[in-house]
């Protein structure tokens, strides 16, 4: 179960979603959110403007590889707990397409 996603806002722009990393970063117990972002690939992060009950602000957020990137690499066990609920949920997605294909294509 994927309930731990709800403590994280998410943008959709251009079609794709973005994650706020401040909220990620509170999410994980990580303090500095330069730090957690230090990582990640530049096509993988961005700073956008949003509407917070302190205004428009802007914030770094996202896109789901960097999100990956930053459960990635903590080691907590919260975060690795996050780490295997996202490769189930991703990957029985997968299995689930494959096996339908292989009786579609009557493999099996």
């Amino acid at each position: 179960q994927m309930s731990w996603l709800n403590n994280i806002r998410i943008i959709k722009k251009e079609n794709k979603y973005h994650f706020i990393v401040k909220d990620v970063c509170i999410l994980l117990d990580i303090k500095n959110v330069s730090q957690a972002v230090k990582h990640i690939p530049e096509q993988w992060k961005s700073k956008l403007k949003i509407k917070t009950i302190k205004g428009l602000q802007q914030v770094l957020v996202c896109t789901q590889d960097g999100l990956l990137k930053i459960i990635a690499r903590i080691n907590t066990e919260d975060a690795i707990k996050y780490q295997k609920s996202i490769c189930k949920e991703s990957f029985i997605h997968l299995v689930e397409d494959r096996y339908k294909k292989c009786i579609k294509d009557d493999l099996i």
